[in-house]
């Protein structure tokens, strides 16, 4: 075999390493699925019921809840905000809020 086969045979086979691992490599681009919001703040979303908390009760804002929220967290100082639970239930450090009821 001489060096010009040499090489030939050189780049096939790169070519061949090059295309399989080309395989295995997704170059389709697909957009993340966005998280769950589970609160909404004067139409922005949250995925996390403290940070919509946070967010309203700066400005009297209204908390839309988008689902069913447990959470630790409590309801501290600020100016006040408004609860719209929008059929759902909120849990905050053991005291269930749903409809008119709170336990």
């Amino acid at each position: 075999m001489n060096i010009k086969n040499s090489r030939k045979a050189i780049v096939l086979i790169l070519a061949t390493i090059i295309a399989i691992m080309m395989l295995g490599v997704n170059t389709n681009v697909f957009a993340e699925e966005p998280e769950e919001f589970v609160a909404e703040v004067n139409g922005t979303g949250y995925t996390d019921f403290f940070e919509a908390y946070k967010s309203a009760r700066e400005d009297n804002k209204t908390i839309k809840l988008l689902t069913n929220v447990v959470d630790k967290g409590y309801f501290g100082t600020g100016k006040g905000f408004t609860l719209d639970l929008n059929g759902h239930t909120l849990t905050l450090g053991g005291f269930v809020i749903n409809g008119s009821n709170v336990h």
